[in-house]
């Protein structure tokens, strides 16, 4: 009997690991489904990244990068599950590098101003939401 049931929760897993692939490569790799989905099947997409879902792990950054988690626990808890896996390590080392160029970026964008020469309003404003 428990081999059944390990037989038919890897096949609940893989049927969610291409239902999500799917998901992601259409329409739905917007910041409004992936909240969704953190809120939904937060938990289910962690264990899907630990079993080495690509889309899965994705799906995780995304959550990481548009800072849609909760807290600190939330944020290391996938930080945690998505090392926990080589493909995961390199999908987030690339958004940390990612994100390390923007803020590299908006830094000296914003650094070629002083107060006599004040940046266009889009770029305080830009300054404002990536180094804070």
């Amino acid at each position: 009997m428990h081999v059944a049931q390990n037989i038919h929760a890897t096949g609940v897993i893989i049927a969610c690991s291409r239902q999500l692939t799917t998901l992601l490569a259409c329409c739905c790799r917007r910041k409004r489904f992936i909240a969704s989905l953190l809120k939904q099947a937060g938990d289910d997409c962690i264990l899907l990244a630990v079993r080495g879902c690509d889309a899965a792990q994705e799906a995780l950054c995304l959550m990481l990068e548009w800072r849609l988690l909760p807290n600190e626990e939330a944020r290391l808890q996938i930080v945690n599950a998505l090392e926990s896996t080589e493909s995961g390590k390199e999908r987030y080392a690339a958004l940390c590098q990612r994100q390390k160029n923007l803020q590299e970026l908006v830094s000296e964008f914003v650094n070629r101003f002083d107060a006599k020469n004040p940046p266009p309003l889009c770029a305080f404003f830009l300054s404002f939401f990536f180094l804070y």
